[in-house]
């Protein structure tokens, strides 16, 4: 469809394909040797991610009024696909537009596009504390993966916070989400306040992470992980790629 002409809507003949089923686990992706690989329904195919990260707002809008609308979230895919990039990656949880805007150009693009799904910190309870483990920012973090997870099953209401989306989300994307991409750039004055605040936290022993012998920080990146593991199968029985965000400096 060309979604520059105002007709949108969802394929409706459009089926959600299987998961490839390991024991008690299904998943639509694996990371390969050198590639994410794909589950075709019959095998996996590994494929090269090309992408392009998008934000949550357009010129002349401040990013917490997240004021895209659904219309240009389907021209935007549109020319991303053209373009030839085949994944998005965002940063955080988006209003519901994003993701109906997403279901739709998927159930009727002839390339689907795949998404990587990130999760944020309260970035006023880490500059307070610099602390990882802080408690209301455990509790914040805690939150927004279990409803980052449940929304992109179609599972979710968030109610309306100032500078945050929020909104009733139906649309099921889960079959084109590849990962997540847990958290923000973590500044060094985090990561030392974190090991300094906790150095009894050398290990972590999960269900799907564990980790031994490292910094304190490096167990909050294995005990978040498990928890976004750990919620999705117990949930919906799914497990996808996942990783961490960061920057060089």
């Amino acid at each position: 469809s060309d979604f520059s002409d105002g007709e949108f809507g969802a394929d409706p003949d459009y089926v959600k394909p299987d998961a490839y089923k390991d024991g008690e686990a299904s998943y639509y992706f694996r990371v390969g040797e050198n590639y994410i690989e794909i589950y075709d329904g019959g095998d996996f195919t590994p494929v090269f991610m090309k992408g392009v990260n998008m934000g949550v707002c357009d010129p002349s809008h401040f990013p917490g009024e997240l004021a895209v609308t659904k219309d240009e979230y389907l021209r935007w895919f549109q020319y991303i696909s053209e373009m030839n990039a085949n994944c998005i990656r965002i940063y955080t949880i988006q209003n519901p537009a994003f993701y109906e805007a997403f279901y739709e150009f998927n159930s009727q693009a002839e390339k689907p596009l795949y998404l990587f799904h990130g999760t944020w910190y309260n970035e006023d309870i880490l500059a307070e504390t610099n602390d990882a483990f802080d408690e209301g920012l455990r509790a914040e973090l805690k939150k927004e993966e279990e409803d980052t997870i449940n929304l992109i099953h179609g599972n979710c209401v968030i109610e309306e916070r100032p500078g945050h989306a929020f909104g009733t989300y139906t649309r099921d994307i889960s079959q084109w989400v590849i990962g997540w991409i847990l958290g923000i750039e973590s500044e060094a004055p985090f990561v030392e306040g974190t090991n300094t605040k906790n150095p009894e936290k050398t290990s972590y022993s999960g269900t799907y992470f564990t980790a031994e012998n490292v910094t304190p920080f490096e167990v909050f990146w294995a005990e978040t992980s498990d928890e976004v593991a750990s919620y999705e199968m117990e949930h919906y029985g799914l497990q996808r790629p996942m990783t961490y965000t960061n920057w060089p400096t």
